[in-house]
């Protein structure tokens, strides 16, 4: 299971619902909070942050010579890295798949199943969930695979019904905020961004093409467009309303379509593309199994699988019952923890990995000379 491999194709559709995901419902809100008009500015930076450090990662599946990302790491590394990366990853996408988890209990639970408890209703997505991330990376790259046309669909069918009622005059002045400061509070948001540190988890996983690199920063740097696009039309038509609007895309959606008298149709479109919240949390939830299984040096399965997803379910229906809760702690305490992470492990891993390969390139020449 754990060791299937996915196509190309399946990897980078895995990427472009885990970005659409993380971003098009909680964090305009955020977004528009902290930073009001300047939010988009905000936005196009640390996508093109992501962007660089996605040239970064990429290269690693150079180095990997067939490996996964933690025998990467442990053949450069040493073992024990190894295993404080797998500790570290654990706890990490532990809230990346809570926060996509949350999100879509706020969505059910606020949106369409108002009168039936989420913990209960809950459960389906938890048995599937399960499902998921026993079957392993395959079964998720078939789910993207399958539904990529719905989602995206859905999304610019959703972003075109906002579009006109948008009024862009409402961003305007642009930079109204002091920007040096807006940089400093930006990384508080950094949990719903770095989407370049989920390739390495498909590292030795991916059958590549000679396109793959070109194939990845194309998709990345459109699908980054397409979000920024997608916050201004949020913003232009809610404007100083936009920091309320929890629910990012029924709020560019919420006056058209009104003329049915069928209620708000709309919210199918919003409940499509929920299906790339849903693979989301599937893929982070399997990148913990997947960790977990390393550090006991076990196959993932079903045990590992229940536990991590039901480890979740109790997170969001027992401890974290407040949304605001969670997401201040996300972004005063985990957004540091985040950042350090994002940085750290793929820089000194560049580093180890450049070092061990000249240290490799000088035993070669020691040798070549001595069987001259």
């Amino acid at each position: 299971m754990i060791n299937k491999s996915v196509t190309e194709r399946q990897a980078i559709l895995i990427l472009v619902c885990c970005v659409l995901a993380t971003k098009f419902q909680r964090l305009p809100s955020l977004m528009a909070e902290r930073f009001g008009r300047d939010c988009w500015i905000i936005l196009s930076i640390m996508l093109v942050v992501d962007i660089l450090f996605l040239l970064l990662i990429l290269k690693f599946f150079e180095y990997s010579k067939g490996k996964n990302f933690y025998e990467l790491v442990e053949a450069n590394m040493g073992k024990f890295t190894a295993k404080l990366f797998a500790i570290i990853f654990s706890v990490y996408y532990c809230f990346k798949a809570l926060l996509s988890f949350k999100s879509t209990h706020e969505f059910f639970a606020n949106t369409l199943f108002d009168k039936l408890p989420w913990s209960y209703f809950s459960i389906l997505l938890v048995v599937l969930l399960i499902f998921m991330t026993t079957k392993g990376l395959r079964s998720i790259g078939r789910s993207a695979e399958l539904y990529i046309y719905l989602i995206l669909g859905s999304l610019v069918f959703a972003m075109l019904l906002g579009f006109f009622s948008a009024d862009f005059s409402r961003i305007l002045p642009i930079l109204n905020n002091d920007f040096t400061k807006m940089l400093g509070e930006a990384v508080k948001y950094y949990l719903w961004f770095a989407d370049y540190m989920f390739l390495l988890f498909l590292i030795g996983k991916v059958k590549k093409s000679g396109k793959f690199k070109r194939n990845i920063i194309l998709t990345y740097v459109i699908t980054g467009v397409f979000i920024i696009a997608f916050y201004l039309i949020f913003y232009c038509v809610n404007d100083n309303m936009s920091q309320y609007q929890i629910n990012a895309l029924t709020s560019i959606t919420q006056h058209s379509l009104l003329g049915l008298g069928v209620g708000r149709p709309d919210w199918f479109l919003v409940l499509f593309v929920f299906i790339a919240t849903i693979i989301s949390t599937g893929f982070f939830s399997w990148i913990i199994c997947f960790s977990v299984s390393y550090l006991f040096g076990k196959e993932n399965n079903y045990i590992f699988s229940t536990i991590v997803i039901i480890g979740i379910y109790v997170l969001d229906v027992f401890v974290f019952k407040n949304l605001r809760l969670i997401i201040d702690i996300s972004t005063n305490y985990v957004s540091y923890f985040t950042i350090a992470t994002n940085l750290i492990v793929p820089i000194s891993l560049c580093i180890a990995c450049v070092m061990k390969n000249k240290k490799r390139k000088k035993e070669k020449k020691s040798d070549d000379k001595v069987c001259a």
